[in-house]
């Protein structure tokens, strides 16, 4: 491997492996909204002043141009899919916390599905998916090698829950949404994916799992 691709593969090791697992080893990694948002902005900054890199592509929805019609319809369906799996999963493992979030906290709830597809979803997206895969893509030219950076450092990103169901989760999600990245550059369309997941997940009731003042999950 030349010298630069080793530096740059340190480079992914130390920011998405070794300082996730700081922070988790810290009180630090219980701020995750904060955390989200600075490490965007960041991201962003350098986004902009890479001269390589399109700008549309933060809020582009035209699927590289062609129509995002049959990108809507598979995520849609796909997500009705695993919907139904998750919903029965909770329903039969996990009876306890089957909507349990609106139910208790119907106001909180409420505030989540407005603000956390703006607060975590699009700072996630710009962090997992536009910078991962510009910035490695172009070192690492394999087609499935920044989509499968992006996986590996969003489910591991989920470590500051300290909890294997948020990671599982995630990465699993991962999948999905690098895909639908890698297929479209669409910003959009992953923000709209991520945002569906990420709101099912908190209204069903294993958002449990990804609430970071809950450092191990229900017995």
């Amino acid at each position: 491997m030349p010298l630069f691709r080793l530096l740059r593969f340190a480079e992914f090791l130390g920011l998405f492996i070794v300082l996730p697992t700081i922070l988790a080893m810290t009180t630090i990694g219980r701020r995750i909204i904060p955390i989200a948002l600075s490490a965007a902005l960041i991201c962003t900054t350098l986004l902009l002043f890479d001269k390589a890199f399109d700008r549309r592509w933060l809020w582009r929805g035209d699927a590289q141009n062609r129509t995002t019609r049959p990108h809507l319809v598979r995520i849609i369906v796909l997500f009705t899919f695993a919907a139904i799996g998750m919903g029965i999963a909770t329903a039969w493992l996990l009876p306890d916390l089957l909507f349990a979030f609106p139910r208790q906290n119907p106001r909180m709830w409420l505030l989540v599905m407005c603000f956390y597809p703006l607060l975590s979803v699009y700072p996630q997206e710009i962090v997992y998916r536009a910078f991962i895969f510009h910035r490695y893509t172009r070192v690492f030219p394999h087609a499935w090698f920044a989509p499968m950076l992006s996986v590996l450092a969003f489910g591991y990103a989920h470590v500051l829950f300290k909890n294997p169901v948020a990671v599982l989760l995630s990465l699993v999600g991962g999948v999905f949404f690098a895909w639908t990245y890698h297929r479209t550059h669409s910003i959009l369309l992953v923000w709209i994916e991520h945002a569906l997941y990420g709101c099912f997940i908190f209204t069903i009731g294993l958002g449990y799992y990804f609430y970071s003042d809950n450092i191990a999950p229900i017995p």
